[in-house]
């Protein structure tokens, strides 16, 4: 149970596994998931006799595995002398770039000397946006030799994405597969070589078996690839076919394709023209194939030849070209078997319906689940050179006392593109307003010994922005930024304006006393760029005005573990620009955001859907409780649902009056069934309970709050609903610190996530 409410339960599978040692265990799921899970090794035990490992997910829906590697990995899980079963488990892994080391196979499930029975589970993988190449991965990749001689069994399971189901490399198998959906978008279906580089020692009774029963099978490389070793006799290969269907891409790909296999002397008119290769089939239906057989350069592309390769007849009405190719992603959908691929057939086998699977009994992932999985794959993730840190060319020393020439400085030759800026000084600092034209900086604050450093702009000041930054790169670090009340005299109303430019705030307190202001807290204007991006970590964003302005296409805004207080909303999206380009994208991980609305959107291009993903966080309102919602939307967003919400582990007050206020209108329908009217798979995981979200105590008018002030009760579920144990919503420590040298000490804890790494959604 990966919210610690199950008694004696686990939080993760990982954490579970390191307790039973080698001993025989079965793992329940208690919830159909996601679940996010880390390598799993088994390896063998002392007994005679194989350990059985069981994973059973929820009866009925089953329960999602999300798979997370890093690029030192070689599998998900991996089993060695036992035997696996699972039970009503999906498994998918997202491929993203660098996720898996380059030029390397990578395998869900490593057999080792191990057996698998599989019933109503699946397999997926899928691409991310910004994945250049496909990695080679491997459903199951058997290997060594088991009692039973490598056994697997996969009843009314599936296989989709760019993903191989099978890869053999042992000298024995057993494989049956039974009312399945086998499909690659990018590879074999089935792969059968000697493995790791070496020709195995064939035992005289060695053999590979592999039996399809009722199975629909597509790959874009073909089904089955065997591959032999040059110069030496193959492993005997027995194939049985009955009632299955195999669809191709019409490619150059082969339904069978043999590489360095030799080739039968021809003697004998019962055997098939390539040696050590038995195959049986009855009712089966080739569509789309490029080719029949493929033998290296040789092809075999009619039932003609068919017959005189494999000695054995093939009806003319098994081999079809459908007169519309399917397109391979349908396949994330098993009832393409009907709806595209069965009305071409109109064939019954055996009394059974049709070819092929029965679409219905076949496991898949949630529909809900894997619109969710493919939203989050194809967020946008920041390069790994995002933060200059990586790459400062020199850091200078900048003394405050000398703030007056702040700005003078940051635009003089010394203080070359590409620097680190290190601001030192306490107390009170006064500082002009800041223009940067195409200029890359990092500008960290440190406090020396006094008072704590705050920085304030300069009064009377013909500028309404205070940091404007045009066409560059700009990170600011540990700075305590105040714009204060206008009174007499005339401030900013902007702290920080980006146009065309990206940006880092960390670990920073940006506030504004600002009564009334019309202008946001930050602006971040795109006029020219394809992707702008603005990350806020570990910091407080607080002011009586709204706090992130941002256009409706090609801007990122990332939030992670900070304070967003605001007595009007945080973000506000509409349309800045009609050029083309990606719509806007904001996430927030760890964050409590205190608001009369989470994100306003009004006047967005009909092409445009805003996606916001959430995860761990939580949500309090602010304000006239009747004008309090998550989203505050114009009618023609709401009429075109604009706004596409994707929710973790997050938490509400129960405060809230409405999920969605839509100006000029007035609605009925409560927070929750509001809600309830979501797409499926949009919310996962929602405190729901009567104890939901519980504060410790009453919160501080805006201009007292801190970070200190947000507090949960520890008997709430919100306190512990994470799945580390912790509580939802902000980690401290948040905004700036003593020093940088305190904030970088290797001892301190820290709740950040690693440098550059994202989380997952």
């Amino acid at each position: 149970d990966r919210h610690g409410q199950t008694p004696g339960s686990y939080r993760s599978l990982p954490a579970a596994a390191k307790e039973i040692g080698n001993d025989s265990i079965t793992f329940e799921f208690t919830s159909p998931g996601p679940y996010r899970t880390g390598p799993l090794e088994f390896g063998a035990n002392n007994s005679a006799l194989p350990r059985d490992v069981i994973l059973r997910g929820l009866k009925g829906k089953g329960t999602t595995l999300l798979v997370d590697v890093d690029s030192e990995a070689a599998h998900w899980l991996s089993i060695d002398r036992g035997r696996l079963h699972l039970e009503n488990i999906h498994v998918v892994f997202v491929d993203h770039q660098n996720s898996v080391a380059e030029s390397k196979e990578w395998n869900l499930i490593d057999l080792h000397d191990s057996d698998l029975v599989a019933h109503n589970s699946s397999w997926s993988v899928v691409a991310s946006v910004e994945t250049a190449s496909t990695t080679q991965v491997n459903a199951l990749r058997v290997h060594g030799r088991s009692v039973n001689n490598n056994r697997v069994l996969l009843e009314n399971c599936s296989t989709l994405g760019p993903l191989t189901t099978i890869s053999v490399q042992a000298d024995d198998c057993d494989v049956l597969c039974g009312n399945c959906l086998l499909t690659s978008t990018a590879f074999p279906v089935v792969r059968m070589s000697n493995g790791e580089g070496q020709q195995s020692v064939i035992a005289k009774e060695s053999a590979r078996r592999i039996g399809m029963l009722s199975c629909s099978m597509y790959g874009a490389e073909g089904v089955f690839q065997f591959d032999g070793t040059p110069n030496e006799t193959p492993i005997p290969v027995e194939l049985r076919l009955r009632r299955s269907i195999c669809l191709g891409t019409k490619s150059n790909a082969a339904f069978i394709s043999f590489h360095n296999w030799p080739l039968s002397d021809g003697a004998d008119l019962e055997h098939p023209a390539v040696d050590a290769t038995q195959l049986e089939y009855e009712h089966l239906r080739l569509l789309n194939c490029g080719h029949l057989t493929r033998v290296d350069d040789e092809t075999v592309d009619n039932v003609a030849a068919w017959r005189q390769f494999w000695k054995r007849p093939l009806p003319e009405e098994a081999v079809r070209q459908l007169p519309a190719a399917v397109d391979g992603e349908d396949f994330h959908n098993p009832d393409i078997a009907v709806q595209r691929v069965l009305p071409a057939v109109d064939v019954r086998a055996n009394g059974a319906p049709y070819f092929g699977i029965q679409p219905e009994t076949v496991a898949r992932v949630d529909e809900g689940v894997h619109a969710r999985i493919h939203a989050a794959s194809h967020r946008r993730r920041l390069p790994n050179d995002f933060e200059l840190t990586t790459a400062a060319k020199s850091t200078i020393r900048f003394d405050l006392r000398r703030a007056a020439q702040f700005n003078e400085f940051l635009n003089g030759p010394q203080c070359p593109n590409g620097s680190t800026v290190v601001c030192f000084g306490s107390g009170l600092r006064i500082l002009p307003s800041v223009q940067l034209q195409g200029k890359r900086l990092r500008i960290e604050f440190e406090q020396s010994e006094g008072r704590p450093l705050t920085l304030q702009p300069e009064g009377d000041s013909a500028s309404d922005v205070w940091f404007d930054v045009t066409a560059g790169h700009l990170e600011l670090v540990n700075a305590r930024m105040k714009l204060p009340d206008a009174g007499q005299r005339q401030f900013p109303q902007t702290l920080l304006r980006l146009t065309d430019s990206n940006a880092l705030i960390d670990q920073c307190e940006l506030t504004s006393d600002r009564k009334n202001a019309r202008q946001p807290l930050i602006a971040v204007v795109n006029d020219q760029s394809e992707l702008l991006t603005l990350v806020v970590n570990q910091s407080l964003l607080k002011g009586e005005q709204v706090l992130v302005d941002l256009g409706a296409r090609g801007v990122n805004l990332e939030c992670i573990n900070s304070l967003l207080a605001t007595s009007t909303d945080v973000l506000q999206c509409n349309e800045h620009s009609v050029v083309a380009r990606p719509a806007t994208e904001f996430s927030l991980f760890r964050c409590t955001s205190l608001a009369q609305s989470v994100v306003a959107a009004s006047n967005l291009p009909e092409d445009v859907h805003v996606r916001i993903f959430s995860r761990e966080c939580l949500f309090l309102p602010a304000g006239q409780k009747a004008l309090t919602s998550v989203l505050a939307t114009s009618s023609d967003v709401a009429k075109a649902q604009q706004l596409d919400w994707w929710e973790t582990d997050c938490g509400f007050s129960p405060q809230f009056a409405q999920w969605q206020r839509v100006t000029g209108e007035s609605s009925t329908v409560s927070f929750t069934a509001a809600r309830e009217s979501l797409q499926p798979g949009q919310i996962l995981d929602a405190i729901t309970t009567q104890r939901r979200v519980l504060l410790a105590q009453s919160l501080p008018e805006l201009q007292e709050l801190t970070p200190e002030s947000v507090t949960l009760q520890p008997a709430c579920d919100a306190a512990n609903w994470a799945p580390d144990g912790g509580p939802i919503g902000i980690r401290l420590p948040i905004g700036p610190t003593d020093s940088l040298a305190k904030a970088n000490s290797a001892g301190a804890p820290s709740n950040r996530p690693p440098e550059r790494v994202r989380p997952d959604f």
